[in-house]
């Protein structure tokens, strides 16, 4: 059976409209200093632009050098402040490249399942085949 092909131009404005419509708008910006909330407020007029740019990124195979920068700052996790220990690292990077990254997560995820590319085995980031039912179902093999 033939495989399903990709379609050329992963990036369309209903799906850039729709990651734009999901933006947390409590998170922190990234680098570029861009927040979050003004991206959503004006979401529709972003669309058509960020659209261009991702096809165009896409095609070229380059991605604009701010999207490869992040800020990285502690977080505390728990216990006494001033152990280092209870602090991690996160990386703030721009929202942009988050939107354009989850866009050809959706695509490939697609793609995949479509075809029937994964293993039967295969837990885990797939919708309905967690990691707690993969041990499930070790312990009841």
């Amino acid at each position: 059976m033939p495989l399903n092909s990709m379609p050329d131009k992963i990036f369309s404005e209903t799906a850039v409209l729709d990651k734009l419509k999901k933006i947390k708008i409590n998170k922190s910006p990234g680098p570029d200093m861009i927040h979050p909330r003004v991206m959503y407020e004006v979401r529709n007029e972003l669309v058509k632009p960020l659209t261009i740019l991702f096809n165009q990124s896409m095609r070229q195979g380059i991605l604009p050098d701010d999207w490869k920068m992040s800020t990285v700052i502690a977080v505390f996790k728990k216990g006494k402040k001033d152990s280092i220990d209870n602090y991690r690292p996160i990386s703030l990077t721009c929202i942009s490249c988050k939107l354009m990254e989850s866009i050809i997560r959706d695509q490939l995820m697609y793609y995949f399942l479509t075809n029937k590319l994964f293993s039967c085995r295969q837990y885990g980031f797939i919708n309905g085949r967690s990691t707690v039912l993969q041990l499930l179902q070790i312990f009841d093999n």
